[in-house]
């Protein structure tokens, strides 16, 4: 028996042949392709991507009051899924993005070279919000409380520029939102004021500077900080000095007074030296007068035995220097 073909099993010779037949057609088309490839992707624009993430958390964190004694105060810190989507819808809102299109002039792209009516500038805006919103991607993390933000453009620059001006207007539309009414408005009445405190106080320290001609602030502080220091230091220990002679001086009068009034310590006898220089010269001028007396009355004088009888006494010094010589 010859089996019967019915046509659904192609042999693989038969599909080598038709290739080694029409090899050259196929080369030409493999060859078109890759070329038609490599001039579309040399011919198509750069596009640049950047990212941004956002990090979520609860800025107050969600007390949880019990009934229970025993169950004590506890807090929730995570942040749950409706939370996350909730930011992610703030950041696609058409309020936010209609600011950031506005603010990095991303309706001008949407615009032809010629001019356009002032009425056509909305219908702009409406368009560069939807380019946009097509390459603007908000996709929250997975396990993290993170959301992250890819923006893609043809100008690096922008697409920077878009992120960055995104990031601000959220934050700002973030703090609008959470924030209790009239609390961003006092926030900044008293930035403002303290700024404006600030301007007056350098205003007023650059007139001083000028008037007391101080040039290096700075180290001029340090040296009058150094120089009080020391001066500081000096004054504690001259206080300590004071007070430790001031207890060494009550100590001192607290032994004056246990102490005798008076105390011998050395008892010396000391002669009268001009009496006995006095004596001496008394002493040297009888014997001077005695020699004298001597030589002009003899003993054996008459005459003047007579008259020193009669009319002339001696002193008794003399009669006995005269016995004296008599005996002699």
């Amino acid at each position: 028996m010859t089996p019967i073909d019915d046509g659904t099993a192609v042999p693989l010779r038969s599909i080598t042949a038709v290739l080694f037949r029409r090899k050259r057609l196929i080369l030409i088309t493999f060859v078109l392709v890759i070329a038609g490839v490599t001039v579309g992707t040399f011919m198509r624009p750069k596009q640049y991507e950047t990212r941004m993430k956002v990090l979520v958390k609860n800025e107050r964190a969600d007390t949880i009051v019990s009934a229970d004694p025993n169950g004590g105060v506890g807090y929730r810190s995570e942040v749950s899924e409706a939370g996350i989507n909730s930011e992610i819808e703030l950041l696609t809102s058409n309020d936010l993005l209609q600011q950031v299109v506005t603010k990095c002039g991303l309706e001008q792209l949407e615009r032809s070279n010629e001019s356009v009516a002032t009425e056509r500038l909305p219908v702009a805006i409406e368009k560069a919000m939807a380019r946009l919103q097509r390459n603007l991607k908000v996709s929250p993390v997975q396990n993290a409380n993170i959301i992250q933000v890819e923006y893609t453009a043809n100008d690096p620059h922008l697409a920077a520029a878009v992120l960055r001006q995104l990031a601000e207007s959220y934050l700002e539309a973030h703090l609008r939102v959470h924030a209790t009414p009239g609390t961003y408005e006092f926030f900044t009445e008293q930035a403002a004021r303290h700024a404006s405190a600030l301007r007056d106080a350098q205003d007023k320290l650059t007139e001083f500077r000028q008037r007391e001609n101080i040039v290096m602030l700075e180290q001029q502080k340090n040296t009058m900080l150094q120089n009080m220091s020391d001066s500081e230091s000096a004054l504690m220990r001259t206080e300590a000095a004071i007070s430790e002679y001031t207890y060494k001086i009550a100590d001192i009068r607290k032994q004056l007074d246990a102490s005798e009034r008076r105390v011998v310590t050395q008892s010396r006898t000391v002669p009268n030296q001009y009496s006995v220089e006095r004596l001496h010269t008394m002493l040297a001028e009888l014997q001077n007068r005695r020699t004298l007396l001597l030589e002009k009355f003899r003993p054996d004088d008459r005459a003047s035995a007579d008259s020193g009888g009669a009319g002339t006494e001696l002193s008794p010094a003399t009669n006995a220097a005269g016995q004296r010589h008599r005996r002699g």
